[in-house]
């Protein structure tokens, strides 16, 4: 849900890409998101074809605290590391994970 918060106006395959799913593992998450009132497909005003992923106000509400949360954990971290070394910490994550993804089992 960060990520369509976070790409308003995306399409559903574009977020797929981005999260590195498949089309199809997309739909079927968001099939479920959408089953608890998180998501909300809405037909693209650029292309009619595709549609657009918004959040609804309770999956605002969930993501909100969620990231709340992450604030929460995050913090001993980041006091530990300091902001430069923590966010040397994050580029590092980041680069492991998309060494998975674009090397990893479904690649």
């Amino acid at each position: 849900m960060a990520l369509i918060a976070a790409n308003v106006g995306r399409s559903q395959s574009e977020l797929a890409e981005q999260a590195g799913l498949a089309t199809p593992s997309m739909v079927t998450l968001v099939d479920e998101l959408e089953r608890l009132d998180m998501v909300r497909r809405v037909k693209s005003e650029i292309d009619r074809r595709r549609n657009d992923l918004v959040l609804t106000e309770r999956g605002r509400e969930t993501t909100e605290k969620l990231f709340s949360q992450v604030t929460q954990i995050e913090a001993p971290i980041r006091e530990a590391l300091g902001e430069k070394d923590f966010t040397v910490f994050v580029q590092m994550l980041d680069k492991a994970v998309a060494a998975l993804r674009d090397n990893g089992p479904h690649s």
